[in-house]
């Protein structure tokens, strides 16, 4: 290996290690009636050096997850410093936003909130380009005739109705400030 890779693996190691013995000390600090109101969280700050497998790997060290979204650049394909990971279910999500938020990776804080609770902060623009993402999705799987996929987003969706009245109202905001 290279000195380069030994590092790597070492550090890796290291933040391993930090996170299960955070997850042991505070898994009793969530109260029962605070429980998330969906699986998926928001991941923000990650440094732009990450690769995929560093993701991965620190996302899948407080439990399974079924998909994680790296956000990147429509003309460059490069990343923008956040993503979403939608996990097997809400108490995973829920260890994830108590281990992860201000993790350390690559020298960067990470930003961790429950992917719902990012919606009440954003900007008309910012609503903007949500919608525009999940209609740009839609239209990938339309047009590559995913049925599949086109169900789990419609789904994923449909599950959660706090999240669904929400993007119903950006929704009229964007269609009320263009006419």
């Amino acid at each position: 290996m290279q000195l380069n890779q030994q590092l790597q693996y070492l550090q890796q190691q290291h933040h391993q290690q930090q996170l299960q013995t955070a997850v042991a000390q505070s898994s009793h600090l969530l109260p029962q009636q605070a429980k998330p109101q969906s699986s998926c969280i928001f991941i923000g700050n990650i440094p732009y050096d990450s690769t995929d497998r560093d993701l991965c790997d620190t996302l899948r060290m407080v439990g399974p997850f079924n998909l994680f979204r790296l956000k990147l650049e429509k003309a460059t394909h490069q990343p923008k410093g956040f993503g979403f990971c939608e996990y097997k279910d809400q108490d995973v999500a829920s260890s994830a936003l108590r281990n992860l938020n201000k993790f350390d990776l690559n020298r960067r804080e990470l930003k961790v909130d429950f992917a719902n609770d990012i919606l009440r902060s954003l900007s008309p623009k910012q609503e903007q380009m949500l919608l525009l993402s999940i209609k740009e999705v839609y239209e990938r799987y339309e047009k590559e005739n995913n049925i599949e996929m086109i169900n789990r987003l419609i789904n994923a969706l449909a599950e959660n109705e706090n999240l669904m009245e929400k993007l119903s109202a950006m929704l009229d905001r964007q269609l009320s400030n263009t006419n």
